[in-house]
């Protein structure tokens, strides 16, 4: 999508309704580059509970998991709880540069599921609290590698597509499960599709990591954007 729909997104009114349950966000980073937007919550009168940290994986909010939701509970009375977590899961991090998780794409897609899985059982037990899982947004090795100095970052090609095939299969799964959940995640990756005319006439689709910082984080402009994406969704699910 191009700067200009985004930014009349952005100026497309919301359909507001009273909340009868306290949104919360757990996540990585991503979460902390759409808590610097507090002003659009504002706008729309939303408070949204962040809780965000940066290289966060699945496991690392397990305790957190254990420990904070009957308090929560206490404090808000019902919950719904934001699971935007899984890019740190796909890939590691050597020094300043990354690379997929393993060979294996499919212990990769395996190993993500599992933890789905075992947050729907965390969470199962209380009743008032409702669970949606956000698809991962698409991002790259290269363009990560490339903004830390990697002095061959092309080198990462074969891992990004296969990082794209995995993300999409992780989302499937996502998307499966949330409609057994009844709920819904925003699409982020249709807010990153660019469409290019081949010679022949055939469309060409890949992503435009230009609306990124560093092919993983988001910019300022897209950080508004999904961030709208979930005050729209907040509305939805938390009515």
């Amino acid at each position: 999508m191009s700067n200009s729909k985004l930014v009349k997104y952005l100026d497309r009114p919301v359909d507001r309704k009273l909340l009868v349950s306290q949104p919360v966000l757990v996540s990585n980073s991503l979460g902390k580059y759409l808590r610097k937007h507090l002003d659009l919550l504002k706008q729309f009168q939303l408070y949204l509970h962040f809780e965000c940290r940066p290289g966060a994986r699945f496991t690392d909010f397990y305790p957190w998991l254990n420990q904070n939701l009957r308090a929560l509970l206490e404090k808000y009375n019902h919950l719904t709880l934001y699971i935007w977590l899984g890019t740190c899961d796909v890939t590691r991090k050597s020094g300043k540069f990354i690379s997929l998780l393993s060979d294996n794409s499919q212990f990769i897609v395996d190993k993500v599921v599992s933890h789905i899985d075992r947050y729907i059982s965390i969470v199962k037990e209380f009743k008032k609290v409702k669970l949606v899982f956000l698809e991962i947004p698409p991002y790259s090795i290269v363009e990560w590698n490339r903004s830390r100095g990697h002095s061959d970052p092309e080198s990462f090609l074969p891992q990004d597509k296969e990082l794209t095939k995995i993300v999409d299969s992780i989302n499937l799964h996502i998307r499966s499960v949330n409609n057994g959940l009844f709920v819904y995640s925003p699409r982020f990756k249709l807010d990153v599709l660019k469409y290019r005319k081949e010679k022949d006439k055939t469309q060409r689709v890949s992503f435009n990591f230009k609306l990124y910082l560093d092919g993983v984080h988001p910019s300022s402009m897209l950080a508004r954007v999904w961030l709208k994406r979930l005050i729209e969704n907040i509305f939805v699910h938390c009515s």
